[in-house]
């Protein structure tokens, strides 16, 4: 009784048995003026029990937005619409899920002014104050003077580690850039971004003339390190063997991992190999810094999950442990791909 559609929708938090209510449909929004409205279902919780979420507001006939995190149950406003943001002469307009970790750091994408998603960006408080970390137009770290970044607007595809630091992924315009070098990831770490990877540029260790031709599933663990899945051309390069998982060691170094094509020792045993030749390879990605209460295949220990599948119709879970020391990267694969899952058959289909 007295549940309905203006206050039907709301938050609520488990801890140690005892339900407690964050936000409500039709409560007042703290930190601003008006009740809250649509609460998104993209939270984030940290270890510590922090949950951090995006809201749209209602005050009056006009609705407003903003992101909000709840150290206990009274939320705390992070940011809204109209407030300036900061790096730029223009204020928040929407906001996309935002990501934290467990020392309460929240970063979110958004949108500026009223003018849709064009002119957009990542902020972070990692450092205390709340910063900008990348907007479109700006120069993109990485690359050639002239290339900007474009787009933001997947925003979901953002992470922060356990140190604070941001990741994401983003699209580029400019000078010389084309369909085949427009996406790369980034990290932004005390205010510096650096580029990880962007379509078009070498692929570690396939030599001088194989470039990335496609990116995705990037995972990140609280650590800082990060991987990814990679497709690549270039001298030698076909449909059998241009697909690969690479990873950075706790240098920040990138390895090829494996790939398709290459023969991987199912039995983790160099002394009694069983050698079979990889058809694909497969990572998920759950946009997961570690610490943020999302499930992730990239533990602090290193520790990287992925799936092989093989020309012979069987297919495994495997773990590589890429806290290795190796002398260089050829060491790489041979000392850390080391299977710990079990390779399956596939079951014929049923006709």
């Amino acid at each position: 009784p007295g549940v309905d559609e203006n206050n039907g929708n709301l938050m609520m938090r488990m801890d140690q048995g005892q339900v407690s209510m964050i936000a409500r449909r039709g409560d007042a929004a703290p930190g601003v003026s008006g009740t809250f409205w649509n609460l998104s279902n993209q939270l984030r919780i940290n270890p510590s029990g922090q949950v951090a979420f995006n809201a749209s507001v209602i005050s009056g006939t006009n609705q407003n937005y903003g992101v909000w995190v709840a150290p206990t149950t009274q939320p705390e406003l992070r940011a809204t619409s109209f407030q300036s943001a900061p790096g730029t002469n223009r204020s928040f307009f929407n906001f996309g899920p935002p990501v934290t970790n467990d020392s309460g750091a929240v970063a979110f994408w958004a949108t500026l002014g009223s003018s849709g998603i064009e002119d957009n960006g990542i902020w972070s408080n990692a450092s205390g104050n709340l910063s900008l970390v990348a907007r479109t137009g700006q120069q993109a770290a990485g690359t050639g003077f002239g290339v900007q970044f474009n787009d933001f607007s997947f925003g979901e595809r953002m992470m922060l580690d356990g140190m604070g630091q941001t990741y994401f992924e983003a699209t580029l315009r400019g000078a010389g850039v084309s369909t085949a070098n427009d996406r790369g990831f980034w990290r932004e770490s005390q205010g510096s971004l650096s580029l990880l990877a962007r379509e078009g540029d070498l692929a570690p260790g396939l030599g001088a003339t194989v470039n990335f031709s496609g990116l995705s599933g990037l995972v990140v663990n609280s650590g800082g390190q990060f991987a990814f899945i990679g497709t690549v051309t270039g001298s030698g390069i076909d449909n059998t063997n241009n697909r690969g998982l690479w990873a950075s060691d706790v240098d920040g170094n990138l390895h090829l991992l494996v790939r398709r094509g290459e023969l991987f020792n199912i039995s983790g045993d160099l002394n009694n190999p069983e050698w079979r030749t990889i058809s694909n390879v497969f990572m998920n990605s759950f946009f997961s810094g570690g610490e943020d209460g999302i499930r992730n295949n990239f533990n602090n220990q290193g520790q990287l999950a992925f799936r092989l599948n093989f020309t012979d119709g069987t297919h495994g879970i495997f773990v590589a442990n890429t806290w290795s020391a190796v002398p260089e990267p050829a060491s790489f694969l041979v000392l850390t791909a080391m299977a710990t899952g079990v390779a399956l058959r596939r079951r014929p289909r049923q006709t």
